[in-house]
């Protein structure tokens, strides 16, 4: 286990100490306060040659103003330190910051529930899309409640893959036309 190397916390304060150096926030002060219980990851066009992945990332909040503190901090850190520009807007009534200097390739919202970071301005506003029409949205599909459901609650991680829909989109697309 890695909490047995005798090494682990010193390397767990050094992440602390140099997060908080570099961007004013402290992990265990600043964040841990608000962050959780889930973490989710979702990402798109992974076999498209064309184009680069696209990222979406729920980080789990349970004070969502506090979340947002931290998010203008961390967004201050990024136009300081990077020279990105950010516009704070709304969109579908969830608080966005929208890079708009074309320097990151990050978009977030705060949600009720979430810290939501998108790799573009369209997926953010798609997945804040869903949220807001809830029918639409992963939590809302049968197969996933059911793969999530078949889990202990308590647990490390759940990775789930909609083989049907990926296969489905794959043909509309034509991308499956050789191999099928």
């Amino acid at each position: 286990r890695y909490t047995d190397n005798p090494y682990f916390q010193d390397k767990v304060d050094d992440l602390v100490d140099t997060v908080e150096d570099e961007t004013g926030i402290h992990l265990v002060e600043d964040v841990l306060s608000w962050l959780g219980p889930e973490l989710a990851i979702g990402i798109m066009n992974v076999g498209d040659i064309e184009d680069d992945p696209q990222v979406v990332a729920f980080i789990g909040t349970r004070d969502p103003d506090a979340a947002e503190r931290v998010l203008r901090r961390f967004v201050g850190f990024l136009e300081d330190e990077n020279e990105a520009e950010f516009l704070r807007d709304t969109y579908e009534g969830f608080t966005t910051y929208r890079e708009i200097s074309g320097d990151e390739d990050v978009h977030f919202a705060v949600t009720d529930d979430y810290l939501v970071a998108a790799s573009t301005e369209r997926l953010l506003e798609d997945t804040l899309g869903m949220m807001v029409k809830s029918e639409d949205a992963l939590s809302e599909k049968q197969a996933f409640r059911d793969a999530r459901d078949s889990v202990p609650d308590e647990r490390f991680s759940l990775l789930y893959v909609d083989v049907d829909s990926i296969i489905d989109q794959a043909l509309r697309e034509g991308d499956l036309e050789d191999v099928l």
